[in-house]
């Protein structure tokens, strides 16, 4: 581990003997209740199966086979330190999962139990949600599109600006928000979501966003090199936590409607610079139209803050929650991860 590591980092190391398919991590339990003060016990984790695979790592499902945690699962992450220089990058992404793994912020993301190493690999041990991603959910099944409800998708989309008020205020930008970033605790009609696996993080220190990464689909049209005509110079250049704003809209449009906003080609590029019309979907209200427009809007500048989001008429609306979708009853039982990309504004 470098210097100058972060106590978040250091704090969350776990104390972890690591073998081939298996590892022997040492816990401090204590029970206050009966006077027991923290003593040594040793815990067997068994991994069992592959879970996914991401562009710097592989994510495995691992069960307790003994010890106090006899029968939990958990899922961990595995990356090679060297791969593209990832010695500095691990230790971002770990202070970042370490920082939104605490307490008051369990229900908006997928929390992490700590961590450990060995000389080539870094493992991430965290919550296993056993329904998947959301993007197991809008996949096209025998040759039908799924869609959800317009009650369903903002229970979805108020989820997702919640979590991000959290990391904007921490100064953190995801810039890889998508479906498949998206785990689900429970399933419709009454979603409960989280956002997942945090991935490289970058640590800005007085600097901008400069970097392009993400998923094309769900980038903002700046991240991807497309400017108003009217775009201020800074725009050309850098870009914030309206790349978060977008991508939620672009969420909400495809829960809805089973199809992209702007699909690969020219659209896109004809909206921001040709100054076409957003492409109004009829299955959408005109509360939810208004605000995948709002937070789609062409320029950065003109989209809402995740906190001003939250405050739109269609994320207000106590809608019914039927069951009327086209998603069909049924529940995930592979299990997709995403690497997603989040940098750090300081």
């Amino acid at each position: 581990m470098a210097p100058n590591v972060s106590d978040l980092i250091i704090d969350s190391k776990l104390e972890v003997e690591s073998f081939d398919n298996y590892t022997i991590q040492t816990r401090l339990i204590s029970n206050p209740a009966i006077r027991q003060r923290p003593t040594r016990e040793r815990e067997r984790w068994q991994r069992t199966k592959k879970l996914g695979n991401g562009s710097y790592g592989v994510v495995w499902l691992e069960k307790c086979t003994t010890g106090p945690s006899l029968g939990e699962v958990r899922a961990v992450k595995a990356f090679d330190k060297e791969i593209a220089n990832m010695s500095i990058k691990y230790q971002r992404e770990l202070e970042a999962i370490a920082k939104f793994s605490q307490e008051k912020y369990r229900d908006y993301f997928v929390r992490s139990f700590g961590w450990y190493e060995n000389e080539n690999t870094v493992f991430i041990t965290m919550e296993y949600l056993e329904l998947g991603d959301l993007e197991g959910y809008l996949k096209t099944r025998l040759g039908v599109k799924t869609r959800l409800s317009n009650a369903e998708a903002r229970q979805i989309a108020q989820q997702l600006l919640e979590g991000l008020v959290f990391m904007h205020d921490n100064n953190f930008v995801h810039r890889d928000l998508k479906p498949a970033n998206v785990l689900v605790l429970h399933q419709g009609p009454e979603w409960w979501v989280k956002i997942a696996d945090f991935g490289i993080t970058k640590r800005i220190d007085g600097t901008e966003l400069r970097t392009v990464i993400g998923t094309e689909a769900y980038l903002a049209p700046e991240v991807r090199g497309i400017y108003t005509t009217d775009s201020q110079e800074d725009d050309k250049h850098t870009f914030s936590f309206a790349v978060d704003i977008w991508a939620v809209g672009a969420i909400t449009f495809r829960m809805i409607t089973s199809q992209l906003a702007f699909p690969p080609g020219r659209k896109l590029f004809d909206y921001v610079v040709g100054g076409q019309p957003f492409p109004v979907e009829q299955s959408m209200s005109s509360e939810c139209n208004d605000f995948v427009i709002k937070t789609m809007a062409a320029s950065p500048r003109y989209r809402p803050t995740s906190q001003q989001a939250l405050s739109y008429p269609w994320i207000l609306t106590q809608e019914p929650i039927s069951n009327d979708s086209d998603l069909p009853s049924m529940t995930r039982i592979d299990f997709h991860v995403g690497f997603c990309t989040m940098e750090y504004f300081q």
